[in-house]
């Protein structure tokens, strides 16, 4: 039988296992704290963000969040909350607006 790449990692990752548990070999140990939830945003923020941060309409601030513009506009009418992943994303473009303009350099 053909050994694939993946069968292969398996397999090494596996014996790497055994390895370790006969106390021959030592692990990398990788930790990441995970942040706290995002904070709730209420309209007036989501208006203040788009308005005063970004200085963009509706229809942009929802381009730049690859969002509908119904959606951005159920938002800042308070007919809709953020999801939990939109309200990090607000969290973080707040925090760091410029971030936005870096995503046209990702390759």
């Amino acid at each position: 039988m053909k050994k694939t790449k993946l069968g292969t990692n398996i397999i090494q990752g596996l014996n790497d296992v055994i390895e370790y548990e006969k106390g021959r070999k030592i692990l990398p140990v990788t930790s990441i704290e995970i942040p706290d939830p995002p904070p709730t945003w209420h309209k007036k923020q989501i208006i203040d963000l788009r308005k005063n941060v970004f200085k963009v309409s509706q229809p942009v601030f929802a381009a730049l969040l690859n969002v509908k513009p119904s959606t951005v506009k159920a938002w800042e009418q308070g007919l809709k909350k953020p999801s939990s992943a939109a309200m990090r994303l607000l969290q973080i473009i707040s925090t760091f607006p410029h971030i936005l303009s870096k995503l046209n350099n990702i390759n």
